[in-house]
């Protein structure tokens, strides 16, 4: 029974709570519904003056890795006596590709590409074309805080992602100090590229969206060159050297065997008559000398065709299912959704000013009850 009697003046306490804050809520209910009115006619403000943008994509489907050389290349290779045995080099997997793209060296270099602008009637590079919304001035953070309202709350929750990749500006440092306008810009990019992949399927798809149709596409297909060569460069690039030393020891090979071949043909044509065992022993000499060239030389030449054919097989790295189109359409902006979000906002501001004036006036209460008990100086003595 004890029990029971605490437990009741708790629940019923809670009771009293929650019908006075409900009863605060209906008392404040025509501030409640101005503050909700101005975050409607925000949000249609937002809503009607907020510039279009459009989304191009394409879809890629990497090459499937064999652990044999096959097909065309490999019947080939055949026929000339070359075997290209097991492909024992590994690429990126398809789930380092955002971060690939998302990296420092692959953002500048995106950065600095070149692209046809209709607007200006000239190819313009990315830095210039967002330079422009970066400049700081009233008309830049009136854009900032309304219509990019959402995204600047939302970002305050959002974690900033670490820069992937290692950068060389400096030769001797390979360290790069990223000014205040490439930062923003890179920020800008990550936000408008999209790279997903699909582990079911495999396939990755890249998009890209700007506010002109011509420039989302032309983005979009130099995003997805760019990440085939940054993945055959990763993918190859032991084998490319590799092709590089053999070739250059096929080229001091080839000049060792020639001067093998020329010295035999002299001394053949020196002695067309030979009945010395001196000069028999001199030609035999000379012949198994050219013999080992040759020999060395035909296995370079072997090993350099081979390697060379690993690499042609291995570019291109990602098919393309689906081709860039310019898009007719707008994806963005998403005007009722707009209007509903800045609703919401204006709604959940003007519940937290009723419920913040409820707590400072309770608070403000239990601290002059607080000041009302304490003892005064002579009746704590």
């Amino acid at each position: 029974m004890v029990q029971d009697n605490n437990i009741q003046p708790e629940t019923q306490e809670d009771e009293i709570d929650l019908i006075e804050l409900s009863r605060n809520l209906w008392d404040s209910r025509k501030s409640i519904i101005r503050i909700t009115l101005v975050g409607l006619v925000l949000g249609i403000v937002v809503a009607m003056f907020s510039s279009k943008e459009y989304t191009a994509s394409t879809l890629l489907l990497p090459k499937g890795e064999q652990g044999a050389t096959g097909g065309n290349m490999g019947a080939i290779a055949s026929m000339m006596g070359v075997n290209l045995g097991g492909s024992s080099s590994s690429g990126l997997p398809p789930t380092m590709y955002p971060k690939v793209v998302n990296s420092v060296s692959f953002q500048l270099e995106l950065m600095e590409s070149k692209f046809y602008n209709p607007s200006v009637g000239d190819s313009i590079n990315l830095y210039d074309f967002y330079a422009e919304d970066l400049k700081p001035g009233f008309k830049s953070s009136v854009k900032k805080y309304t219509i990019g309202l959402p995204g600047v709350i939302l970002g305050a929750f959002r974690s900033e992602d670490d820069n992937d990749g290692v950068v060389g500006a400096n030769d001797s440092s390979h360290i790069l100090s990223l000014t205040k306008e490439q930062s923003g810009i890179i920020g800008i990019l990550k936000d408008q590229i999209s790279v997903e992949v699909d582990d079911k399927e495999g396939s990755i798809s890249l998009s890209y969206t700007c506010r002109d149709t011509t420039m989302a596409a032309e983005v979009t297909q130099k995003v997805s060159d760019l990440l085939q060569k940054r993945i055959v460069d990763y993918k190859i690039s032991q084998t490319r050297d590799q092709l590089e030393f053999i070739g250059a020891r096929l080229e001091e090979k080839k000049k060792e065997f020639e001067a093998s071949q020329r010295e035999l043909a002299s001394f053949r044509d020196r002695n067309l008559n030979m009945t010395s065992n001196l000069a028999l022993t001199r030609q035999e000499q000379l012949q198994a000398q050219y013999n080992l060239s040759f020999s060395i030389y035909s296995e370079l030449a072997k090993q350099y065709e081979s390697t060379r054919i690993k690499i042609e097989e291995d570019t291109p790295l990602l098919e393309v299912i689906e081709r860039v189109v310019v898009p007719q359409s707008p994806s963005a902006p998403n005007r009722p959704l707009i209007v509903i979000i800045y609703t919401f906002l204006g709604f959940v501001i003007a519940v937290g000013i009723v419920f913040g004036k409820k707590f400072m006036a309770s608070f403000k209460d239990k601290w002059n009850e607080y000041d009302d008990k304490e003892p005064e100086p002579d009746e704590a003595e």
